[in-house]
Parts: structure tokens; sequence; C-alpha cells
């Protein structure tokens, strides 16, 4: 395990000049909108870890960095363990600096001085309505930002595992696979709403409405639940990865 960590430190560092400065950037941006806005752009930043792990693969191909590997005192399965234990630590980071922020946008709640100064939002009581809802349930937020975070997760180390089995000049092909495969999971749920009774019918209001009545408490199990599920992903992925690239040689 001593060794995973430094292999994960090692990806950290080997990115960090490249994704670091505009994470900050993206951070402090949400941290604005969502203290003025919604808090519900916080969740915004999930999508940016994905900046701290897609060049890792582009870095490690044009340094031979196999051949690094190669020589460090641990064993082949380690290193692919060791990036997919890293994609779930970015992801888990994120999603605390997410809960943070949501959670300071809701008990300062300066959206209103915001509201009460600007006459064109003041007077649009559609917009004043949607853009205070996360602040009226931040339980709809941090449910929010569990599944935003979960999907990237999962999403991120989908394309790595696929990147590092088919190589990255097939990630296409893999994504659209992906793509194909969701869909079809996604129109068969809908056809069994629509046509039976085994999965029930809802609306986006309907769900919306069902969701603002959730818990803080009952958010966090949730989170608990997304992230455990998202550990759990991340080792599958790691060990089919490792057990195929392992039989390669250096």
């Amino acid at each position: 395990m001593r060794y995973i960590l430094k292999i994960i430190r090692f990806d950290l560092f080997t990115v960090s000049t490249l994704s670091v400065g505009d994470f900050v950037f993206v951070v402090l941006f949400c941290l604005l909108l969502s203290l003025l806005l919604s808090p519900m752009i916080a969740a915004m930043i999930s999508f940016c870890v994905f900046g701290f792990v897609y060049p890792l693969q582009g870095i490690a191909d044009r340094n031979g960095f196999d051949k690094l590997y190669g020589t460090l005192p641990v064993s082949r399965r380690s290193v692919p363990r060791a990036r997919f234990l890293y994609i779930f630590a970015a992801f888990f980071v994120c999603e605390a600096i997410e809960l943070v922020i949501v959670s300071a946008a809701v008990l300062l709640n300066l959206n209103k001085l915001l509201f009460e100064n600007v006459s064109l939002l003041r007077r649009s009581s559609a917009v004043l309505t949607f853009l205070q809802q996360g602040y009226a349930h931040p339980a709809y937020v941090f449910l929010t930002v569990f599944a935003v975070t979960a999907v990237c997760c999962i999403v991120s180390a989908y394309m790595e595992m696929t990147g590092q089995i088919h190589g990255r000049e097939n990630q296409l092909r893999s994504a659209v696979i992906g793509i194909l495969a969701l869909a079809a999971v996604f129109g068969a749920a809908h056809l069994l709403s629509e046509y039976t009774s085994l999965i029930p019918k809802y609306t986006l209001s309907q769900a919306a409405e069902s969701l603002s009545g959730v818990s803080v408490g009952e958010a966090a199990v949730f989170g608990a639940a997304v992230n455990i599920a998202m550990f759990a992903v991340c080792l599958i992925f790691g060990e089919i990865t490792a057990a195929v690239v392992s039989r390669r040689e250096i």
C-alpha cells in the first residue's frame, strides 16, 4: 500500500502543473456564483476533475513512464490500481470542496442582497423562485452534488479502463459503446414506466417535488452510499485493468 500511495502522489505531481491553476480559478468562480445566485452551481466543479485524470496517460506515453514503472520495486498490478484509487480520491476531494461551498452558500444566503438591489431580478418571480430553491432545500443540492460527482467519477474510471486496455486511440469507440449502453438502459426504463407498472412514471416536476422533501440526514446517507459505490467501481475497474495490463511486456 505504501508504494501505491507513492504512485498516487507521483500522478498528482505529474499533472498538477497543468491543472491546479485552472481548478482553483473554477472553484473561486463557482464559489462566487454559488454565494450570489444558486448553490447548485457548485456541482459543476466536478467536471474540472477530468483535467487531473485524462492528461496522465498521454504524459506517461510521451515520456516513457512504462519503462520508469518497470524499474520501480513495485508489482506491475500496483500501477493501474494506484491510478484508479487516484481517480476516486480526486473526485472525493472535489466533492468535499463542493459540499463546503454549498453549506457556506446556504448559511450566508447572500443572494438576497442581489435580488433586493437588482430590479430586473426582483421583478422576475420565476427566476427568483428557481434560484432560491437551492437555499430553501439544501438537501436537494447535496443530492445533486453527490449524483454529479458519482457520474463523473464512474465515467472517468470507465474511460481510463478502456484507454489502458484498448489504447487511447480507441477511446472514441469505447465512449460510443458506453453512451449506447446507457441510452439502451434509459430507453428500456422509459418504456417500462410508460407501458407497464414495473417502474413508476414521474414527470420532472413530480421528481423535483419529491426530492424537495428529502432531509439533510437522508441526503447524507445517500451520499455515503454513493461514495461507497464510487470506491467499489474504481476498485473493480482497477482490478480488471491490472489483470490485463500486467500480462503485457514493459
